[in-house]
């Protein structure tokens, strides 16, 4: 910000942010808020946080259906994913695993 015009720059920002909505965001994210990480960040956020019912607008459905539009195309879907369906924690992971473990071991001194 050479020119520090940060009040004008926050303007922007905040007509931007205010104009998300759910026929919007997900051409706007995939077209052009990819290209600047803050836009990235409120867009994917808002994505996230109403993707059941993005999914299903006309707009998304063509972004998916021109897929080859969109140079991000991949690389969005899978952070969306990712965000929305967050990982479990490891520790959740490794007790499943012991008892898969413990589950198998028992089925083996049956047989």
């Amino acid at each position: 910000n050479k020119y520090l015009i940060t009040e004008l720059e926050e303007q922007v920002k905040g007509k931007i942010f205010r104009g998300i909505n759910q026929t919007t965001c997900a051409e706007n994210l995939f077209k052009h808020a990819w290209k600047w990480s803050i836009l990235k960040d409120e867009f994917m956020k808002y994505v996230v946080q109403n993707f059941h019912t993005i999914r299903n607008t006309n707009e998304f459905k063509m972004i998916i259906k021109n897929k080859n539009d969109y140079p991000m195309f991949h690389q969005l879907n899978t952070e969306i994913l990712l965000a929305y369906v967050p990982e479990e924690p490891e520790i959740k992971r490794e007790t499943s695993e012991v008892n898969n473990n413990n589950n198998n071991n028992e089925i083996m001194q049956l047989v």
